[in-house]
Order: C-alpha cells, then sequence, then structure tokens
C-alpha cells in the first residue's frame, strides 16, 4: 500500500512538473509574440513618420513656388518677349537696331528705350560678335510680377512675401552706392528690385542666379 501511494506521489509531481512546463514554453512563446508584434507595429509608425515627413518637405518644396513669378521660372518677364538665353541677334532682327551697343560690364549691352539686355557677346574693331541674354533690366511702365517703378519697398513685400535676400548695393558699373535691394529666386532665375534713398523701386532686373550683381 505505501509503495502504491509512492508512485501516486511520483506521478501527480511529474505531472504537475509537466504542466508548469507547457504553461512556461506558452507564456514565454505568448511573450515573444507580443514583442514581435509591438517591434512591428513600431517600424510600421516609423514608416509611416517618415511618409509624413517626406510629404511635408514636399509640400514645403510647393508652397516655395511663388505663383506671381511664374515668368520668373522661364526667365522671363512682363512686357518683354525675350528672355535670359535669347541670342542677340534674334533680339536685333525682330526689334531692329537698338537705341545703342557697347560694350558694358564684360559682354555685349543693347538698349531699347527702357529695356537693356545684358549679352555675353562683344564688339571688337567695330565687329559685333552676338551671344546669349544673360541679364535684363528694365526701367518702364510695364507691371512686372504684380511690381511697378515706383511703388514702394514695403509694398513689394506684401505682394511677393519676404524676399530671399534683401542688401545694400556698392558702388558699379551698373548700380549707385547704397541703393536698397529685394532679391527673390525662381529656381535657375532671380530678379532685383532697386530703390534708392526714397525706397521706390527704379528698376527691376532678372538674371542667372549665379550671376551676383551688386
Amino acid at each position: 500500500m505505501r509503495k502504491l501511494n509512492k508512485w501516486i506521489i511520483i506521478g501527480l509531481a511529474g505531472l504537475l512538473i509537466v504542466s508548469f512546463v507547457i504553461i512556461l514554453i506558452y507564456f514565454i512563446g505568448n511573450k515573444t509574440a507580443i514583442e514581435n508584434s509591438s517591434i512591428k507595429n513600431q517600424t510600421s509608425d516609423q514608416d509611416y513618420n517618415d511618409k509624413d515627413i517626406n510629404s511635408s518637405d514636399e509640400k514645403d518644396e510647393e508652397e516655395e513656388n511663388n505663383p506671381a513669378l511664374e515668368l520668373l521660372y522661364s526667365g522671363k518677364m512682363e512686357g518683354v518677349e525675350f528672355g535670359i538665353g535669347t541670342n542677340s541677334n534674334k533680339i536685333m532682327e525682330q526689334w531692329g537696331e537698338p537705341d545703342y551697343k557697347e560694350n558694358f560690364m564684360g559682354g555685349l549691352l543693347l538698349s531699347y528705350d527702357d529695356v537693356y539686355f545684358f549679352t555675353d557677346g562683344y564688339i571688337l574693331d567695330d565687329s559685333i560678335t552676338d551671344g546669349e541674354v544673360t541679364g535684363i533690366y528694365y526701367t518702364g511702365d510695364e507691371t512686372v510680377y504684380g511690381v511697378h517703378i515706383g511703388m514702394p519697398l514695403e509694398q513689394v513685400e506684401e505682394i511677393l512675401g519676404d524676399p530671399n535676400n534683401t542688401y545694400t548695393s556698392h558702388y558699379s558699373e551698373l548700380r549707385a552706392d547704397n541703393n536698397i535691394i529685394l532679391n527673390y529666386m525662381a529656381g535657375e532665375y532671380k530678379v532685383d528690385f532697386e530703390s534708392d534713398e526714397s525706397e521706390m523701386i527704379q528698376s527691376i532686373s532678372i538674371w542667372k542666379n549665379e550671376k551676383e550683381m551688386e
């Protein structure tokens, strides 16, 4: 009888041990599954956040495009049918002989009333070598990018927003000393709104971004 009880106790102990092992395995497996699920969810959340960040960056880039400067993105301005990159011969063929042409600031300048075309051509021994337009300087009555000559600087910023740069010019062939320049960029090009001490716009000029005119 005692021997039988002994085997019963051993059997019950074995059963308890097996049950404990099964429960332990289940617990460990369940915990691992939960941790894997958590890591997966975190990864998914991070991917989602990354997409949000990228979407935000793309939105910011889109918002930087100023609709008022639409023509500037192609190197052109209102009131002038030619843009940056136009050949000087084409301008003279369509607009005729300029009021004057001369070497100016290292290139050929063509002047038509209130429009001045800066090119990389040149005059040598009364012979003209044609070139492409590198800048257009305007002083006429046409409204350009919503701005016109005589407009206060403050109003320019109300129309176009904050400029990319604001600086004071130094005396050069092109500009007087201490004029205020509001500079706006659009892709490969930029526009300079120049004012004198009256803080009224005196000229509007467009250039390639790499061409610094101070």
